[in-house]
């Protein structure tokens, strides 16, 4: 009963929040951009107009966007992030390569997580950077969205870095399967590196790893599922199984 009231009341205050601004601006660049840079204009419409920007704005709209994520409220940074993800110009990329090089802490974490997101090589420089970054969430954020771009060269990072974090792993793991969709053969060169003791991957990620191997391995990758599914460890045959609901 109380997470319907919590809902309810959730659902009323996004509704108010976005009443608040008139039908005619909620898709006019010019006036949402008004209300982002308006001093005194209220956080909700700051934020209905962050989110409406990502609809319907152009490059004219990015330096406004850019110059919330510097905010010290993080409901603002997380709009205006939303809405560069959806800007659909390289532009943003420039502009969160900017944002990353002169922020810190919760800031920072939020536009490597939008880096990640957008998916776009130009950031792998930056992410690989923060990869040894002394604030950890930082650096946790740089692996994830490195995984999430699954270049080459955000792989190669991600590599470089297997065995110092169980993180890192799950992040080249991720990579992995984005890899399966285009370039098997790399994926299964990829689920191969994990499946060494070296990669301080847990036990789970090993195993998803195996999985990966059978699927994406051709010939490979059946001689690997013929020596799991005879194997004495429990895991192991478990993935060796799974690995059969998993095959085309």
């Amino acid at each position: 009963m109380k997470t319907r009231a919590l809902l309810f009341l959730t659902l009323t205050a996004c509704l108010t929040a976005r009443a608040e601004l008139d039908n005619e601006i909620l898709l006019n660049e010019a006036k949402l951009i008004e209300v982002v840079q308006k001093a005194d204009a209220s956080d909700n419409d700051k934020v209905t107009a962050c989110q409406n920007l990502g609809w319907c704005g152009t490059r004219t709209a990015i330096a406004p966007l850019t110059a919330l994520l510097s905010s010290d409220k993080a409901h603002l940074r997380h709009a205006a992030r939303y809405g560069l993800e959806m800007i659909p110009d390289p532009a943003v990329e420039a502009a969160l390569c900017e944002a990353a090089g002169r922020l810190s802490g919760p800031a920072l974490v939020g536009v490597l997580q939008s880096m990640g997101n957008r998916g776009n090589a130009q950031s792998v420089a930056v992410l690989s950077g923060r990869l040894g970054d002394a604030d950890k969430a930082v650096a946790a954020a740089a692996v994830q969205a490195l995984g999430k771009l699954a270049t080459p060269e955000a792989m190669a990072a991600l590599k470089a870095k297997l065995g110092t974090s169980p993180d890192v792993a799950v992040a080249y793991l991720n990579g992995a399967g984005r890899l399966a969709c285009t370039d098997a053969a790399r994926a299964a060169a990829c689920y191969a590196d994990l499946r060494t003791a070296a990669s301080a991957a847990s036990p789970a990620v090993r195993a998803a790893a195996l999985r990966g191997t059978v699927v994406t391995g051709g010939d490979a990758g059946l001689a690997l599922w013929q020596e799991a599914i005879a194997a004495t460890d429990g895991v192991t045959v478990d993935a060796a199984l799974r690995a059969v609901l998993d095959t085309p």
